[in-house]
């Protein structure tokens, strides 16, 4: 019996990334049989001669030590199993498609254990939708798409993601006339995905490459309205069913919410409002802490206008957005989209009144600025909002109790009105 085993490039197919399939080719009496190992690597990571990847190979997420021992061995079970056969007089009579999958069985330490990055991601976004955590999945799912029209590929390993590739990758967005802003969120996203990747086994923390890779902070947008600009929205003469008064009419309900984000809207059902409508309570979703806030008559009316006085039951979402006969995920991209075309109206009555552009996020913002120049201590309202920012001003919030806070933020609504 004739017996080969070695392992080689399938150059016959390119992946997007330039790396070719490593394969298994198994030769018996001059029949091959050809198994794939779930790796591709570039043709110069690879040592035919030596059977083996070469110490600097980067196309791989585990050390070229640890994949080189798993290739060795499972060379040497392959072996012992065509041997076996041989031995047993079963080479002969046993179909090779048999022996195909047995070795893939054999190779199964090697073939099952590999997630790159953009399978990662995927699964991450996934269990963000079923937390109903969108603005995380915004974030994950703009990253992804940068990613992948930057590679140009649907498969990156992380072990690939290097210093150059991330001077490359940061020398691309600029080059293409984007901001350092943006630049920032994408790679505080990436590096906080790759030290999961790290703690879930999947890459070797030799390979982290924000060790010596630093994140440049990017000048943060303007995010809040003076009070000028938040008088001309508040008190447009707007038709409450045009697209723009709408628009306000959302815009206001976050405000009155004491700058309630999005998603928390949209969740809100009649049962989280007290009996008599003084009172909302809910999660925060971003930092899962429970709050309850006074609800102010305006709120009520915007409500009403925004459901054209549709009566509300116990268990019906407040803002009509979404509804229980959706699933996780459909809800998520109702709410998404949804926030797609308020954002669109607002920067349409930006238009109209002649000032900057502003998004419903920017409630929160305006909400914290125009407490703290009417009065409301700072050490309630801080200045800044930020990612980590946010929940240190909800902490301030809830130290001083509901009643105080409510009362400021009462003051504050009545004097912007009277003004």
């Amino acid at each position: 019996m004739s017996l080969s085993i070695k392992y080689s490039l399938d150059a016959r197919r390119a992946k997007g990334d330039k790396t070719f399939p490593l394969v298994l080719r198994v030769i018996i009496n001059r029949k091959t049989i050809q198994v794939p190992t779930g790796y591709s690597l570039l043709k110069e990571e690879w040592d035919h001669k030596n059977q083996q990847v070469k110490p600097k190979g980067r196309s791989i997420d585990v050390t070229s030590n640890k994949l080189n021992n798993f290739l060795a061995t499972r060379s040497v079970q392959v072996r012992e199993y065509i041997t076996d056969l041989r031995e047993k007089d079963r080479l002969t009579i046993t179909p090779p498609d048999e022996i195909r999958n047995s070795i893939k069985e054999i190779l199964g330490g090697i073939v099952n254990h590999k997630m790159d990055l953009f399978e990662f991601m995927n699964k991450q976004m996934k269990m963000m939708v079923e937390a109903k955590q969108l603005g995380s999945y915004k974030v994950h799912k703009n990253l992804f798409d940068k990613l992948s029209n930057y590679t140009k590929s649907d498969f990156l390993p992380f072990a690939k993601i290097d210093y150059d590739f991330l001077v490359k990758f940061e020398a691309n967005h600029f080059k293409n006339g984007a901001n350092r802003g943006s630049l920032s969120v994408y790679l505080r996203t990436l590096r906080a995905i790759y030290n999961k990747a790290i703690k879930s086994g999947l890459v070797d923390e030799k390979f982290y490459p924000f060790k010596t890779f630093s994140i440049k902070n990017g000048v943060p947008k303007k995010r809040a309205l003076n009070e000028s600009d938040f008088k001309l929205v508040m008190n447009a003469k707007l038709n409450d069913s045009s697209a723009i008064g709408i628009g306000r009419n959302y815009y206001m309900a976050s405000f009155m919410l004491r700058g309630m984000n999005w998603m928390d809207m949209c969740y809100l059902k009649r049962e989280n409002f007290s009996k008599d409508w003084k009172t909302v309570t809910y999660v925060r979703r971003k930092t899962q802490k429970p709050l309850t806030i006074g609800v102010l008559p305006e709120l009520i009316t915007v409500i009403k206008k925004l459901r054209n006085d549709k009566p509300i039951g116990k268990k019906d979402y407040v803002f009509p957005v979404i509804d229980d006969s959706l699933d996780q995920m459909e809800q998520s991209i109702k709410i998404m989209n949804r926030r797609k075309k308020i954002n669109s109206y607002l920067k349409d009555l930006a238009n109209k009144l002649e000032i900057d552009p502003f998004t419903i996020y920017s409630a929160r913002h305006t909400w914290a600025t125009l407490g703290k120049f009417m009065g409301m201590p700072t050490n309630i309202i801080q200045e800044s909002l930020g990612h980590a920012t946010e929940e240190m001003t909800q902490t301030y919030l809830n130290s001083f109790g509901n009643e105080v806070v409510d009362e400021y933020a009462e003051q504050m609504f009545k004097k912007l009105k009277l003004e």
